[in-house]
């Protein structure tokens, strides 16, 4: 079994509590990489929270407790929406091109973050589904 395989199955037997708490921590360092690395994106947290969306989306819904881990992420922040809302807005402004390009360009450092906050992500639920599995892998 390998890294991220490993790392999917841990992150399924998580809480939401828990998850909530490393997706703001992975979450944070993912917006560190992508300020680093991406001098033109203006709003690097918005860009960070899409890679979390280009995972979601692999099976074309935002579940209930992925809902709930957007939602919970920065708590008190004007950032209160719901993994639907950002789900929506990828797809509505078409970050996936950006994501991808993105993901292409990364050291192994930044592609872990980004990789570990989809796992965290799709796992909010409870379990990774085969698609969003697949996605993931696609890029380990």
């Amino acid at each position: 079994m390998g890294k991220y395989e490993s790392l999917i199955n841990a992150y399924e037997s998580w809480d939401l509590d828990s998850l909530c708490n490393e997706a703001y921590y992975v979450s944070c360092a993912l917006r560190d990489d992508v300020a680093r690395k991406c001098r033109d994106v203006r709003d690097p947290l918005t860009a960070a929270l899409m890679i979390g969306a280009y995972f979601m989306d692999a099976d074309g819904m935002s579940d209930g407790d992925e809902d709930e881990l957007y939602r919970r992420l920065f708590k008190g922040a004007p950032m209160s929406e719901s993994g639907f809302y950002w789900l929506r807005d990828y797809r509505q402004y078409n970050w996936e091109p950006w994501v991808i390009s993105y993901l292409r360009s990364c050291n192994s450092y930044e592609l872990e973050n980004a990789l570990r906050f989809g796992i965290i992500v799709c796992a909010a639920d409870g379990f990774v589904k085969d698609s969003e599995r697949a996605r993931i892998l696609r890029w380990a």
